[in-house]
């Protein structure tokens, strides 16, 4: 159990309790006890000099033979009987019986203790209850809508703190994390209607100019029709596939698949898309464990996007280091500017804004890249090569 434990400080504070409900009385009546010993009053000195007196003679009979030892005792009272002392006629409360001067120690000690433990009490309640009382109030600012909302903790803001402290914590990371979701819903369905709204407005444009008769109905008017209502049903389609993914529910139809095959095939049917394109293949045998047609549709984005920027070639590259299996795409292009590379797998990033429109991109081609990738527990990322261009590593466990 670790020492800054919740447990582990209710148990030192509960020790701290009874050590001084212990301690301070009992401090308290044995400096009662001194100061009484110490500092007799006249009644008590006398009968102490008797006392010594009766002692050296009881000792010493022979000396004193005129004062016999024997009267001396019939006079004084046993010392455990009663509460007073002395001879006859010259009796005091019994210095050995000490609850004249306890009783009052005893409650002076008892009284500071009580308030001490009250106010211990009351100090470990409030830095037990002030974590609860951050989280409780920072969660009802998000339950009304204020994703911004904190549990504000003054040094104690730290995995590595008691429990509470931790708890804070977790919940400060879970509510800056329900922030950046629902920042990024709303600029997903900014970017989802800035999408639609283009082809939309191109076809509407289109159709209207055939109603009014400016335009022919012809052909290739069709195919203009036609171009715009397939980007539509893709960007239908990657959505889609981006919302099984982020739910989990992506459907995978895992089997032994042969890489260097699957990647030959992929590359036949790019190379007469790539014009004067060089697509170069550097493959050697791998198996790995996925969905042959989720495999493919990564394979494509990742030519298809490479085709986009390369200028004279692109490099498709498959090996197999220890247990895994690395693919990598490489093109000759420009390269990722080293501001957007986190960015690269964002939906709807796009490095060049005007490029990607020109060749119909959609923005959701590497997103839905990693999407598939993670699906299966696979790994991707992107880099620039020293010689130039992007390079895309995907690391699959064999």
């Amino acid at each position: 159990m670790k020492l800054n434990s919740l447990a582990v400080q209710m148990l030192l504070g509960l020790l701290l309790i009874m050590l001084i409900n212990a301690v301070i009385p009992a401090v308290l009546v044995l400096r009662a006890t001194e100061d009484q010993l110490r500092n007799p009053n006249s009644k008590q000195r006398e009968l102490f000099a008797a006392i010594v007196q009766m002692s050296e003679i009881c000792k010493n009979p022979k000396k004193y033979p005129e004062i016999p030892c024997a009267a001396l005792k019939e006079n004084m009272p046993p010392l455990q009987k009663g509460d007073m002392f002395g001879f006859k006629g010259n009796q005091i409360p019994n210095p050995f019986n000490q609850l004249e001067w306890v009783a009052p120690a005893l409650q002076l000690g008892t009284g500071i203790a009580v308030v001490l433990s009250i106010a211990i009490a009351l100090l470990f309640a409030w830095y037990i209850t002030t974590p609860v009382r951050a989280v409780a109030n920072a969660a009802e600012e998000i339950a009304l809508g204020n994703f911004s909302a904190r549990a504000h903790l003054r040094g104690r803001q730290s995995k590595q703190g008691d429990e509470l402290s931790s708890l804070a914590f977790s919940f400060n990371q879970m509510a800056a994390q329900l922030e950046q979701n629902q920042l990024e819903r709303k600029q997903l369905i900014a970017d989802i209607a800035h999408e639609l709204r283009t082809p939309i407005t191109v076809m509407q444009f289109r159709l209207d100019a055939l109603e009014d008769g400016v335009n022919e109905l012809s052909i290739a008017e069709i195919q203009n029709l036609s171009s715009q209502n397939k980007f539509l049903a893709r960007l239908v389609e990657d959505l889609r596939i981006l919302t099984l993914a982020d739910t989990q529910r992506l459907p995978l139809e895992r089997v032994q698949t042969d890489l260097k095959s699957l990647v030959e095939a992929v590359a036949m049917q790019f190379k007469p898309r790539l014009g004067n394109k060089a697509l170069v293949l550097e493959l050697l045998p791998a198996t790995v464990f996925a969905d042959p047609d989720r495999m493919r549709q990564v394979l494509s984005n990742l030519i298809e996007n490479a085709g986009k920027y390369a200028k004279k070639e692109i490099w498709v590259h498959l090996a197999t280091q220890d247990n895994l299996v690395i693919l990598t795409v490489a093109d000759d292009g420009v390269g990722i500017p080293s501001a957007d590379l986190q960015r690269i797998f964002d939906r709807f990033y796009r490095v060049d804004e005007s490029r990607a429109r020109a060749t119909g991109g959609s923005g959701l081609g590497l997103a839905i890249v990693k999407a598939i990738l993670e699906a299966h527990n696979f790994q991707i990322r992107a880099f620039n090569a020293p010689s130039g261009g992007a390079v895309f590593e995907i690391r699959f466990t064999a």
